[in-house]
């Protein structure tokens, strides 16, 4: 942690109060009870329904409140550090946590020291411990849900005799859940592989695994969500790879389409205009047509035309899958997307919204919370900014910048831990397989932030691949 914080620390300083994701403005507005939209819709009244929970509601209320207590002490930016240093600390926690969980399973020191090191000094680690968004908030969980789970596998499941383990795993997993939606999908996927593997202790799985998914999926989402007015995400946004499948074979197909199929597709997307929209690297053009009314009875009939549709035409599918996922497997180190280093996101946010700019209310609100930076500490930043991109480009730094990149360095962690039979280490490092396959079915293409929870568990998943450790001693 020491380490960490040394290294780390010029980064707050010359990056202070942080950085601010292109979601933020939203949240805020949110926070404030302003109509918002989303996808191209309005998702919040400012009445009956506050909050989306298209980004994570917990940390927009926290972010909130440091925004209150910035307008406390009439510093907006106090508010902003306030939230970034404590984010940082966390960071530095997890993954102190998570190396002295290597090393007490008798991981080489020698590698643990390199993976340090390779915390301490690859931008990419203090930059989204700084940043102020919904991705670095699930990744600082993910982290504290992988240390029990690296206990879980290493002790055979011991570790569950211990009841402040399943309390400490029963508040992790429901935190890990509320700071991104698709951390409960994680959490259920590890649920059942542990269920099956550790059979003698399904009874104290059960419990300190799917009790915080129930009470996250029933309680939080269901209860919770109604007294506090958060309008839940909508269906399209597990949906990104079929719509955008169908949009690409209208596009190139269409003369082919029947009157029926037709009316199917357009009871679920506006079939006018999806193929007209369809971006090979983004669904977000073709999932915002999406009908809100939509039934179950007209999903189901458009799954039915999907189908049939791909059995005639599966090139087109694969290609379109490929298309939109390709950067996560494709070395490119020219990729800068996912680093955020702009100060003034809120006038970026009004310059990008014509709704925005309309209201003079909103521009009023968004401009008192937009982060001010003085003249010198700009010029400052800016050199910080230019000597990082500058780093983007170093042999090895460049990889954690690069998703492909990380991809490939998750599967050679697979591969040594397979060829030295390690299954334990493996079966232990499956969530980290998990968040890339959730990245192949997000809306972007080739977008760090979406694959950085994996980028986080890189240099650890390595020293437990490289490093010796003794299977025979679980202490």
């Amino acid at each position: 942690m020491a380490v960490l914080i040394v290294f780390w620390l010029p980064y707050y300083i010359v990056f202070w109060p942080g950085f601010q994701h292109t979601d933020l403005p939203t949240q805020m507005l949110q926070f404030f009870h302003i109509r918002t939209r989303f996808q191209g819709r309005v998702v919040t009244d400012g009445i009956n329904i506050f909050y989306s929970n298209d980004h994570p509601f917990l940390q927009t209320m926290l972010v909130g409140w440091a925004i209150k207590l910035g307008f406390g002490v009439h510093n907006i930016n106090f508010g902003y550090a306030v939230y970034s240093f404590i984010q940082m600390i966390l960071f530095i926690v997890a993954f102190s946590s998570i190396l002295a969980t290597l090393y007490h399973f008798k991981v080489s020191v020698f590698i643990l020291k390199i993976s340090l090191c390779l915390y301490a000094i690859v931008p990419v680690f203090p930059l989204y411990a700084l940043l102020i968004g919904g991705d670095s908030f699930f990744s600082v969980f993910y982290l504290f849900y992988m240390v029990g789970i690296l206990w879980i596998f290493y002790t055979k499941g011991d570790i569950l005799k211990n009841n402040k383990f399943i309390i400490a795993m029963i508040i992790e997993i429901i935190l890990m859940s509320t700071s991104k939606n698709q951390g409960v999908y994680v959490a259920a996927a590890v649920f059942v592989l542990c269920l099956i593997y550790f059979k003698r202790y399904r009874i104290r799985i059960s419990v300190c695994m799917l009790i915080p998914i129930l009470l996250f999926q029933f309680v939080y989402c269901g209860s919770f969500f109604k007294i506090a007015r958060v309008g839940t995400t909508g269906k399209q946004e597990a949906l990104s790879v079929c719509f955008q499948q169908t949009a690409r074979y209208i596009k190139y197909h269409g003369d082919e389409v029947t009157s029926q199929e037709k009316e199917a597709i357009n009871k679920v997307l506006n079939y006018d205009v999806i193929g007209k929209r369809y971006d090979p690297n983004l669904s977000d053009p073709v999932k915002r047509t999406f009908k809100l009314e939509a039934t179950g009875e007209d999903l189901k009939n458009y799954f039915v035309v999907w189908l049939q549709m791909g059995l005639k035409h599966p090139g087109e599918y694969i290609q379109s899958f490929i298309a939109n996922t390709y950067g996560y497997y494709t070395i490119s180190f020219g990729n800068h997307k996912g680093v955020y280093f702009k100060p003034e996101i809120m006038d970026f946010y009004i310059g990008k919204r014509d709704w925005v700019k309309k209201d003079k209310h909103i521009v009023e609100l968004l401009r008192k919370i937009q982060v001010n930076i003085p003249e010198k500490r700009k010029i400052i930043r800016e050199k910080g900014v230019q000597i990082i991109k500058v780093i983007q480009k170093i042999p090895i730094f460049n990889c954690f910048f690069n998703p492909g990149t990380l991809t490939w360095l998750m599967v050679m962690g697979f591969f040594v831990l397979w060829t030295k039979r390690k299954y334990n280490s493996m079966l232990a490092f499956l969530p980290v397989f998990l968040i890339f396959g959730v990245c192949l079915l997000s809306p972007k293409n080739n977008n760090l932030r979406y694959i950085y929870p994996l980028c986080c568990m890189i240099p650890a998943m390595l020293a437990a691949a490289f490093g010796e450790k003794n299977t025979d001693l679980m202490d």
